[in-house]
């Protein structure tokens, strides 16, 4: 249907041909001035201005990029309405201003292959793990394509980013991936020592809803219905950026029917967990890390053994699978569907799916927190036993 796109002007034309120096450029029919890059007469007219500097020795390289500094892209990208409206908006910035700091005045179209190699090699040299390099380098990249894709670079700009490679690899993609699980009896002596209320109610929703900490943070009342135990998280707030609905369980439907006043005071618009009336932020994880350096319990995502909010989920998702839930119900509360996956297309999770999962993790740990005071038990009994042993020796 390639004709029928070009008559109705659903196709976008560009323009290839190759510079004085051998350089091959490829421009956006956008790119000219007073012309409509999906109309082919308009592209018609652009190739033969090109044909005709060519000839007349007058062609230049006259893109936008030759002058834009990365300071000045960074500035443009994190404007754009749809990027500010991502999830990872926040990680983003940072990582762009971490590469503002050694690229920020440099003009984008004269960065070189080399300059992201030997970027990746100081970052090593200090110590950053290979994760946190290719992180800074694919959010940059990201940048780029979209910067690509609204005509402000061409694709030489892009092929440094292009030919760099990842330090994490091949086999060694996911060999740093973190795998820590928390147990039913460590997050009892982490809670324990949790000094706030709002910090253990956090605690205790990512323990039982698998929802990443970005989500919990912006939960709003119009988000949780309690009549059908559902929480509906807009394809805005997701890292999956589609709409994700997760069962609310006892423990959970606790915290939010804990005080009724402030239910019936609510606003739909309302944030569901706040301090002094002020959305709550990230900085919540203070009072983990030091509950659990009272409880003796590693944090931190750097610290061996240490552990960080985000292992809540992936504990929620292992307990879940222990208890017996299918895998289509567990992604579909996580938000791990694979839109390529057959299944996702005729496998249809419901609400009611949702709710039996909680059910069934709700028994599974009941008899984990029951095995594990049994084993207390006996261990404290053999104790005694041997003091009154060895009292009688």
């Amino acid at each position: 249907d390639l004709d029928k796109a070009k008559v109705s002007k659903q196709v976008t034309y560009w323009i290839s041909y190759r510079l004085p120096d051998g350089k091959q450029k490829r421009q956006s029919v956008n790119t000219f001035e007073g012309l409509n890059g999906k109309s082919i007469d308009d592209a018609r007219i652009a190739d033969g201005k090109i044909k005709s500097l060519k000839r007349e020795n007058k062609l230049l390289d006259v893109k936008e990029d030759s002058k834009l500094t990365f300071e000045q892209l960074t500035e443009w990208y994190l404007n754009q309405k749809k990027v500010q409206r991502l999830v990872s908006y926040k990680t983003i910035k940072v990582y762009l201003n971490k590469f503002n700091i050694q690229f920020g005045k440099t003009v984008v179209a004269d960065l070189k292959a080399s300059d992201l190699e030997n970027h990746q090699l100081a970052r090593e040299d200090k110590g950053y793990k290979p994760k946190t390099i290719d992180n800074e380098i694919c959010y940059v990249k990201a940048m780029l394509i979209k910067a690509f894709d609204n005509d402000k670079i061409d694709d030489i700009s892009l092929k440094p980013f292009r030919k760099t490679k990842n330090l994490l690899h091949g086999k060694k993609r996911g060999s740093n991936a973190r795998k820590r699980l928390l147990s039913r009896d460590e997050l009892k002596k982490i809670n324990e020592f949790v000094k706030e209320d709002h910090t253990s109610n956090l605690l205790s929703f990512g323990d039982w809803t698998g929802m990443r900490a970005g989500e919990v943070m912006k939960l709003k009342w119009s988000m949780v219905n309690l009549k059908t135990r559902i929480i509906t998280l807009p394809d805005f707030i997701t890292k999956e950026g589609r709409e994700k609905k997760v069962p609310i369980g006892s423990v959970v439907y606790g915290i939010l029917t804990k005080n009724n006043m402030r239910i019936r005071d609510a606003e739909a618009a309302d944030h569901i967990f706040t301090y002094h009336g002020k959305p709550i932020t990230r900085q919540f994880t203070t009072g983990l890390r030091t509950a659990s350096d009272a409880a003796g319990i590693p944090w931190g995502r750097e610290v061996e053994g240490g552990w960080i909010y985000h292992d809540l989920r992936r504990t929620f998702k292992t307990d879940m699978r222990k208890a017996g839930v299918h895998k289509s119900v567990i992604d579909s509360i996580v938000g791990h569907q694979n839109n390529n996956d057959m299944d996702h297309h005729y496998n249809i999770v419901d609400d009611q799916d949702k709710l039996q999962a909680m059910e069934l993790l709700e028994t599974y740990r009941d008899k984990q927190e029951m095995i594990s005071c049994k084993v207390d038990h006996t261990l404290t009994i053999s104790d005694n036993q041997n003091k009154e042993d060895a009292v009688s020796a």
